[in-house]
């Protein structure tokens, strides 16, 4: 363009002119309710005008995956989509399978952003996310390996019984730290020595490591394949003539760091020591 300027003098300018098509639709994205592991998270794409005809609109599709969550199939989460609004209609939905895995793991989330391409502008918002809740849940019991045992007359170490903490359900995500206090009418060594006082009949031992305490900490970890962690009791036989005698042991979770829908199953195990004294 050449512009003339008070003097009679013309010097040449360039600049761009950028047209925008009043009818092109702008899509933009919402996301639907929360759902469960398994069930199709829904997504509505919209477009203001309804086009004129069918429009194809492309987006990505990802998944929360701070704390190891897996809601996506791999073949999905990453990938490229597109689905098609029909001509003279203001909207589209699409849903995003989830995955129904096995695996304890904290809710998470799945996302759907929009992406640019011919036939539309993208506006506000242009992503969308839906709420999937794990549905796996953990349990953790305590029982007792022999339930009962006679105590012998022998001392120390006649006979033992182990209380096994087990993970049962899913595969773990994280360490499960418990807590497991004595209690009964059977009466515990607390004292720092491993020689039992008179009158005392069992010992509690984490580790080969007596606890010398009505309470153990542990925690069963993921590492272990089993999902089991042991605590032993050490009777002390004697030649007393005594009424049988429980060790009552209580399960109970501890700490914050535990992974999420761990609960407690069978919390209380119980063994007998019998008397074989007459």
């Amino acid at each position: 363009m050449t512009v003339e300027d008070d003097d009679d003098s013309s010097r040449s300018v360039s600049f761009t002119i950028t047209i925008s098509d009043a009818t092109q639709p702008t899509v933009t994205i919402t996301g639907g309710a929360a759902v469960t592991e398994g069930s199709n998270a829904r997504f509505t794409i919209n477009a203001t005008p309804a086009p004129t005809a069918n429009l194809t609109v492309a987006f990505t599709i990802s998944e929360e995956t701070g704390d190891s969550q897996e809601f996506l199939h791999s073949t999905v989460s990453g990938g490229s989509f597109s689905t098609t609004i029909l001509a003279n209609q203001t909207s589209a939905t699409y849903d995003v399978t989830t995955l129904n895995d096995s695996t304890d793991e904290p809710n998470g989330s799945v996302t759907v952003t929009l992406n640019g391409r011919t036939g539309y502008n993208i506006g506000t918002p242009s992503s969308a996310s839906v709420t999937v809740n794990d549905d796996d849940v953990l349990a953790l019991s305590i029982a007792s390996e022999f339930g009962n045992r006679p105590e012998d007359n022998r001392g120390i170490a006649t006979y033992t019984d182990n209380f096994l903490v087990t993970l049962s359900g899913p595969t773990v995500i994280g360490d499960v730290d418990f807590r497991v206090c004595f209690s009964g009418t059977a009466t515990l060594d607390t004292d720092t020595n491993n020689d039992f006082p008179s009158g005392e009949d069992y010992q509690v031992f984490l580790g080969g490591i007596n606890q010398h305490g009505n309470c153990v900490d542990s925690t069963v970890r993921r590492t272990r394949t089993a999902n089991l962690d042991t605590i032993a009791i050490r009777l002390n036989g004697d030649t007393a003539v005594e009424p049988d005698e429980t060790v009552v042991a209580t399960l109970t979770l501890r700490g914050t760091s535990n992974p999420p829908d761990v609960s407690l199953g069978t919390a209380t195990a119980t063994f007998t020591i019998l008397n074989d004294d007459t």
